[in-house]
């Protein structure tokens, strides 16, 4: 799907701060406009400062679950650094590894692997 026609799809269907967003930046302006960029500008302007603060709070102090598998750990930490949109995937491992049970960190380092070095898939 092409950008400009996304943007006339988008245009169509978001309303309040979204709106005005696209009426104050995209509208005047949209051919220099990807989707990626879009979609930035859309959640900075609509999500304060204190909301991404919240999120990355939560995100750093993100722990598994003792009934949680690993998996579904990794993926929750993923989800919630996509929100933010500025979380590195060194970021990503670090945060898992901190957070991942004990069992799980013994087991990495027993594998000779360690969170500096070691990439998400390897965990």
């Amino acid at each position: 799907l092409p950008t400009r026609w996304a943007i006339h799809i988008i245009a169509a269907f978001v309303s309040g701060l979204a709106s005005e967003y696209f009426v104050d930046f995209v509208a005047t302006d949209h051919g220099s406009f990807k989707m990626r960029k879009i979609y930035s500008g859309l959640f900075e302007y609509c999500f304060p400062l204190e909301i991404r603060r919240n999120m990355r709070r939560d995100l750093l102090a993100a722990r598994q679950g003792d009934d949680e598998k690993i998996r579904n750990f990794i993926r929750r930490v993923t989800r919630l650094s996509k929100r933010l949109g500025d979380v590195s995937s060194r970021q990503i491992v670090q945060i898992v590894w901190d957070g991942a049970l004990s069992y799980f960190r013994l087991k990495w380092a027993d594998a000779g692997l360690d969170f500096e070095t070691a990439s998400l898939s390897a965990l």
